[in-house]
Order: C-alpha cells, then structure tokens, then sequence
C-alpha cells in the first residue's frame, strides 16, 4: 500500500454579511409571486472557475410572510448564473401565521421551521460527492427580505479538499470523514437572522460528518472536495481527517485552527510514494492569507516514539548516543507502542543506537524521531528487519553509513529538505523499500546507499544540482524498470546534468523529468 503525503491548510477569505430589517409586518406575499435571489459575496451554490453560480436545479425553502414551509425551484438563472428567479412548487406544515418578513432558506429543507427570527435546519451528516461540477449545494445560506428579493449570506463554513498525486499510480478515493472529540459537525442547527446568522448545531448533533459517494480515481492535476460544517474553533487534536482509499485508509489529526463562517478553509494533500510532512504553497497563493501545516501528532523534544512486538531497550543507552539520558521506557502490550523519554533534548540518535543484530531492536516496526535530532549516525537503525516506517524530521541534516541497512521491511523513505549527506551502505539490503524521496539540499550520497534495494521502483531526486556519487553502485540492483526522477526544466538544463553528471551517467537511460 502506498504511503500519503500532506502538505499544507490555508485559509480564503470571505466576508460574512447578514440581511436583517425590523419593520412591521407588511401584507402578505402569495405563493404564486416569484423570488429573486441574488449570491451575496460571501455565498456558494457551485463553483464555475472562481465565480459563484446558482445551479439549475436548485431549491429554497421560503417563508412568505407565514410560517409555512414552502419549497421554490430555479424558473430562470439570470446574470450568467449570478442570480436567479425562483417560482413556487410546494408547501409543507399547517401553521399559517403571519411573519414580520420573509425568509429563505438555502438549500431547500422540506423539514425546516421558522419561530420568530430563528430558522431550524440540518447539516447533513453525509453529503454525496458530485462529480459533475463543484457542487456546494450542501453549505447552508440564509436571508431575510420585505420584498421578493433575498440577498443570501452564509451561515457555515467550508472545509476544502484539494488531492493530487506525483506517481503514476492509481488511486480511488472511497469518501471523506470528520470527526471531532469535542464538537459537533452535522445534525440539527438554528440559525438566528437577527443576529449573526451563524449555524449552531444542537446537542442532539453528531461529532461526524462524512463527504460519501466519490468512488472517483485521483487525476495528477487533482480534484477539490468540498464539506459543509457549522463556523468552529478545534483545539490541537480535536478534529481528525479519514481519507478512505481503494487501496487503504489514512487518518491524520489536525492542529489547533478556526473554521471562521462565511470562509473555506483549504487542505491540500498529495498521494505520494513518500510519506513527508513538509509544505508547500497551495493554490499558488492566489486565494491564501494564512498558511498552517498539517501534521500527524508527534513526539516533543525529549522523547522518541516506536511502535514494536515487544519492548525494545536501545543497543547503546548512554548519553552519548542520544545527547541525553534514559530516564524512561515505556511500552503498552496492547497498543504495542512505545515511548522512551530523556532528561534533556534529543539531538542524535548515534551510532548503533537500536542496532538489531544482537538486541530485541528487530522488533521495531516504527519510529518517530522528534525535530530537535540533527544526526542519524552509523548503523543508528542497523539490522531492524521489522520496522516497516521511520518518520525523519527535517531538522536532520546527515544519514550516516548504514544507518538502516538490511531494514528490509521498510516500503517507501522520505529524505528530507535539510539533509545534506547520504551515508554509504545507508539504505542497502532494504527490499521492500519501494520508492524513496530525496530532499532537495543533498549534495553527498554514498556509494551503495541503495544498492540491492530490489524492490525499489520509484526515486524521486529533487536537488537541482545532481548529488555527488560516491561510486557507480549507488542503485545497483533495484527493481527492474526502475525510474529516477528529477526537477523538470524549460532547456533540460537539469535533467542533462544529471545525465552527464560523474556516477549518473551509469544511470542515464533511468533518469526522467518530472513537475516537484
């Protein structure tokens, strides 16, 4: 199964506006007049490029100076779509009561009430993926009006999807769940025009909502989802993203942001065969003004997270190899995961720290470093046949010799940005690795730093001036049919480089451009 990469969440801001009037009760409007209803700046229905359009088949309910329930239909989309006239199709409810004006509600709720200024309404808690335009017929708007006009503000927010891949792998995305610990997502809301016109959901509501029926294969370019939620601050941890592939599930946790109304909120997130969490700018920047990376939880500076069959006690405990001391280790039977903890912070993890060949370290299946470490020394992870991921953070700048040599059960690596050196031997013998992903600040890679990796299929090399090689025996023996490749560029500059580059050239007829 192929690892996910995140990148980043923005934020496109929307101006939030709500109409309101406290004039009397004017004379009541009869269901055969029809409506105007006009997308104030902070509203969506769909998506045409970056303007915001009404769609054919949409729907209102309208409260016509009495409490009934009235569904009205689209008769005519006026303005290119920017607006439309609405013309009356049904009622539901029996209360005829006189209202001080009229109300609409979109979209149409056959189920939805009316006392006094308060709408009752749902956020649906699966909202279906249309594949036929960017539809965003499930984002709640409202407005308020003494005549047939509305102009319709928001009432919730949005969360946006954009997903993409950089492998020419296939990959079916099933559908999109949310889930919050501490707040609720769907379900009954009230939505106060007099006031603030902002969603609130009920305590009847539910900590889930889940964006179903996509089933749609990930083009390179990349699809945008979209979920309607109520306007929430979640704190760190609270709201966590399950993306359910045909070939396998991620869930990540989110960090602590505000999900303002009235504003989209924007994930960006890409399949790789590499599993990284640096960022990149999304959307090019046209529609941010705040950027928040996205990450999985990890460990503070003091601490190094494992998951392993059973507990794993370090091969060279002692200071010198972490830069602190061992005050603690911790390993649950039941979750099989792990926690050392150190007196001071982390910034090695040195030669033959977990080397397996004479300790239980073979029975690490994971390991998360935290972001003060700067070395992996020599033969740091040497021999552990089990582990199958190892998380680097950026703040590592050197891969010492065969630091995970003959970890064979590791699928995909992910070289980040600062790392400068490529030990030799550093990943030899490992054949499952599949793909690995090299940062675009290595400037040394050792000799046979992937040699007999027999698995690996996909080398994606983003410095733009080629590494230097230490020797013609770098990526012997990978799979067959092995590509590596590198930052495309309008004159080939690059790509000839590495071609003609000392050690490349053995791997010329390998070695293709690709978009970073």
């Amino acid at each position: 199964m192929k690892k996910i990469l995140w990148m980043v969440i923005a934020i496109v801001a929307i101006a939030t506006s709500c109409a309101r009037s406290d004039e009397s009760f004017n004379s009541s409007i009869m269901h055969s007049e029809d409506f105007t209803g006009i997308l104030g700046d902070d509203t969506r229905t769909m998506l045409d490029g970056t303007a915001v359009k009404w769609c054919s088949d949409d729907s209102l309910t309208i409260f016509t100076k009495t409490s009934h329930n009235r569904k009205y239909k689209i008769k005519s989309l006026n303005d290119n779509g920017c607006s439309a006239t609405f013309e009356y199709e049904s009622y539901t409810g029996a209360d005829n009561s006189a209202i001080s004006s009229n109300y609409a509600l979109y979209p149409y709720d056959i189920s939805a009430s009316l006392s006094g200024d308060v709408i009752t309404t749902t956020i649906a808690a699966e909202q279906a993926y249309n594949s036929e335009r960017t539809d965003l017929s499930y984002a709640l708007m409202v407005a308020k009006s003494d005549n047939t006009t509305f102009t319709f503000s928001n009432a919730g927010a949005l969360l946006r999807f954009n997903i993409s891949k950089i492998v020419p792998d296939s990959f079916t995305l099933k559908s999109i769940t949310l889930s919050s610990a501490a707040n609720k997502l769907s379900g009954e809301v009230i939505i106060n025009t007099a006031t603030d016109c902002k969603a609130i959901v009920s305590d009847s509501g539910s900590n889930e909502v889940a964006l179903t029926n996509i089933n749609t294969a990930i083009p390179d370019a990349g699809l945008s989802f979209h979920i309607a939620l109520p306007a929430t601050t979640f704190a760190e941890g609270d709201l966590s993203v399950t993306f359910n592939f045909t070939e396998g599930i991620k869930q990540f946790v989110l960090p602590a942001f505000d999900l303002t109304q009235g504003k989209i909120k924007t994930i960006k997130y890409t399949i790789s065969d590499a599993e990284d969490f640096t960022g990149n700018t999304p959307d090019n920047g046209d529609d941010t003004d705040d950027e928040i990376p996205i990450v999985g939880p990890k460990p503070m500076n003091n601490e190094i997270w494992y998951t392993a069959t059973s507990k794993v006690e370090p091969y060279y405990p002692d200071k010198g190899t972490f830069g602190a001391t061992i005050i603690s280790n911790v390993w649950d039977e039941n979750t099989q995961k792990g926690i050392i903890t150190f007196d001071g912070v982390v910034t090695l993890i040195e030669s033959y720290a977990f080397y397996g060949y004479q300790t239980d370290c073979n029975k690490l299946t994971s390991v998360t470093i935290p972001d003060s470490v700067t070395t992996i020394g020599d033969c740091a992870f040497k021999y552990c046949t089990s582990l199958t991921s190892v998380t680097i953070p950026d703040s590592v700048t050197t891969i010492g010799s065969s630091a995970f040599f003959d970890c064979d059960s590791l699928t995909s690596v992910t070289i980040g940005d600062s790392i400068t050196t490529i030990g030799v031997y550093a990943f030899k013998y490992c054949d499952s690795l599949t793909s690995v992903t090299i940062g675009d600040s290595v400037t040394t890679i050792g000799s046979e730093a992937f040699r007999d990796c027999t698995s690996l299929r996909y080398v994606y090399c983003k410095a733009t001036t080629p590494p230097s090689l230490g020797g013609n025996t770098v990526f012997d023996y990978n799979a067959t049919g092995r590509k590596i490749y590198v930052p495309a560029s309008d004159d080939d500059s690059i790509i000839n480089a590495y071609k003609t580059a000392w050690y490349w050239n053995y791997y010329q007829s390998s070695i293709f451009e690709y978009e970073f």
